[in-house]
C-alpha cells in the first residue's frame, strides 16, 4: 500500500512538474528569439553608422529549408539596372525595359544570427506591395503575410532568381535610423554550386573571397553598367533578379 501510495505521489509531481518544465524552456527560447533578433538589428544600425550617408545597411531574413531563420547584415555597394520584366531579357539594352535596384552585399565583418529551431519571422505586405517579380503569389488586393523564401529554388541553375525573395529592415548609413527609403533592393546570397556559371564573371563571383569588392569593382565598370551590347544581359545574369545568387 505504501509503495502504492509511493508512485501515485510521483507520478502526481511529474504531472505538475513536466507541463511547469515545458513551459521554462518555451520561456527561454522566446527570450532567446527576442535576444538574438535585437542584436541582428543592431549589429546592422551599428554597421549604418560607420558608413558615409548615402550607403545603407540592411538586416536580410533568410531561410534554408530544414534550418532556422538567419538574419544577415549586409551593406550598399551600389546600384544596377535591372530589366524587370524577365520576358524582355533576349531584347536587353532599351533603358526603358530597365529599373534601377540597389544591390546589397553580406558584410564580412558581422556575424549572421539565427533564431532557435521552430521560431519564424514574417514580413507584412500592404496593399498592392507585392509585384510580378517580388512575392508574385501574394494577393495585391489586401495585406498579407510573406515568409523569407530565399531557399525555394533550383540551385544547380543560374537563371532561377525569380523563385527567391524576402524583406529586409533598412538603416541609413551615418545616421543609423531606419530607412524609408522604398528602392527596390537586391541582396547577394550566392547559391552554393559551380553548375551553369557560363560566364567567367559568374565564375569569379562564386570563387571570390571578398564578394564586396568584387561587385564593386563590376559596378565601377563602364563596360558592365553601360545599357549597350551585352551589359544589359551580362548584370542581369549576374547580379539582377534573374540571378540565382540574388533575392529580391
Amino acid at each position: 500500500m505504501e509503495l502504492i501510495v509511493v508512485m501515485a505521489a510521483i507520478a502526481l509531481l511529474l504531472a505538475v512538474a513536466v507541463p511547469s518544465f515545458s513551459a521554462m524552456i518555451a520561456s527561454q527560447r522566446r527570450s532567446l528569439a527576442q535576444t538574438q533578433l535585437q542584436a541582428a538589428l543592431a549589429g546592422a544600425r551599428t554597421l549604418a553608422l560607420q558608413q558615409f550617408r548615402g550607403t545603407d545597411t540592411a538586416a536580410v531574413f533568410t531561410f534554408e529549408p530544414g534550418g532556422q531563420i538567419t538574419i544577415v547584415t549586409c551593406v550598399e555597394v551600389g546600384s544596377i539596372a535591372d530589366v524587370d520584366d524577365p520576358s524582355s531579357y533576349p531584347a536587353a539594352g532599351d533603358p526603358s525595359l530597365t529599373i534601377d535596384r540597389d544591390v546589397f552585399v553580406p558584410d564580412a565583418s558581422v556575424q549572421p544570427v539565427s533564431l532557435p529551431n521552430g521560431w519564424m519571422i514574417r514580413g507584412l505586405i500592404t496593399d498592392n506591395d507585392a509585384t510580378a517579380r517580388w512575392y508574385s503569389t501574394a494577393p495585391t488586393s489586401r495585406s498579407s503575410w510573406v515568409f523569407p523564401e530565399t531557399g525555394f529554388y533550383d540551385r544547380q541553375v543560374q537563371d532561377d532568381g525569380d523563385d527567391r525573395q524576402t524583406f529586409m529592415i533598412r538603416f541609413e548609413g551615418g545616421t543609423g535610423r531606419v530607412s524609408a527609403d522604398t528602392t527596390e533592393s537586391l541582396a547577394l546570397l550566392r547559391r552554393p554550386s559551380t553548375l551553369d556559371r557560363v560566364t567567367t564573371d559568374e565564375s569569379a563571383l562564386f570563387d571570390a573571397e571578398d564578394p564586396a569588392r568584387f561587385i564593386r569593382l563590376r559596378l565601377a565598370d563602364t563596360s558592365f553598367t553601360s545599357y549597350q551590347g551585352p551589359a544589359t544581359t551580362d548584370r542581369a545574369y549576374l547580379l539582377g533578379n534573374l540571378s540565382s545568387d540574388t533575392v529580391l
